[in-house]
């Protein structure tokens, strides 16, 4: 599937593998992606949702590339099957305008992989769905986002760049404490983080402190997985506000007066009345 959809810059192999164990180890009743691109954690965690038997994806994204054009290349290269799309809804969507009050009541066990860039789903992410999940079981992972403990001290180097400013950045990035990333979503969840008590945990201090020490481990997962799919990196992050006592602190949600989208479509439902 990789292969087929061809876009391993924004979704590398091990992640592709680190994702997939991610779902299958919680379990959960519900996998709510938000921000799809052209579709590797889409098919992530479809994958996984098949191989737990009774998980549902649902996919918000402003772009119908996945359904349009991976979708196609998918059922011709990578031998997928109408069947494998049942646990998937893929909602054409502005994430500001969804019905998330609806969606959320229906399950009990959620996890939230939270791709979607800018302070305005930042502000939906923290201001509205985690005050809709707190009392759930959920967990919420960020992409995007390095561990500057573990990544080449060069990478403190401003290199010439300008300060990161946001979308007009040109490359720059920004490090706060531990993190370091070039998306707006990393200062608000630290915001969140400091304001509320909540540990932010990065897959990469994970790998490195649990495999990395041990090198028999190490190589024993390379051996398993390969060069491809194994890595003590990762470059992304996760938390949930379960391990903490509360009470939380949540940020005003304020919805837009008009969605980019004109529109809310499930293509997948589209599709399978064609199928």
């Amino acid at each position: 599937m990789g292969e087929t959809i061809g876009e391993l810059t924004h979704l590398s192999y091990f992640q592709w593998a680190q994702l997939a164990a991610m779902a299958l180890e919680y379990k959960p009743d519900l996998i709510l992606e938000l921000g799809r691109g052209k579709g590797n954690s889409t098919c992530v965690f479809t994958e996984a949702a098949n191989m737990l038997g009774s998980t549902k994806v649902v996919s918000l994204c402003l772009g119908s590339h996945f359904v349009e054009h991976s979708l196609p290349r998918l059922f011709q290269n990578a031998s997928i099957s109408s069947g494998w799309l049942k646990r998937l809804e893929c909602w054409v969507t502005d994430i500001l305008f969804f019905d998330f009050e609806t969606l959320l009541t229906k399950y009990n066990r959620i996890l939230v992989f939270w791709d979607a860039h800018g302070f305005e789903v930042a502000n939906c992410v923290l201001g509205r769905i985690l005050p809709l999940i707190q009392h759930k079981q959920h967990i919420v992972l960020m992409h995007d986002i390095s561990d500057q403990r573990y990544l080449n001290t060069d990478t403190l180097n401003y290199n010439d760049q300008i300060l990161w400013r946001g979308s007009d950045a040109e490359g720059a990035r920004m490090v706060l404490g531990f993190i370091n990333s070039a998306v707006p979503q990393a200062i608000s969840i630290t915001d969140f983080s400091c304001r509320n008590g909540i540990d932010l945990l990065t897959a990469d201090h994970s790998l490195h402190t649990e495999l990395g020490p041990c090198n028999e481990k190490v190589a024993e997962m390379t051996h398993l997985l390969g060069d491809d799919f194994f890595s003590l990196d990762a470059h992304w992050l996760c938390f949930s506000l379960n391990n903490h006592p509360g009470p939380f602190t949540f940020p005003r949600f304020v919805q837009p007066e008009k969605p980019m989208l004109d529109c809310s479509v499930d293509l997948l439902q589209q599709l399978n009345n064609t199928l």
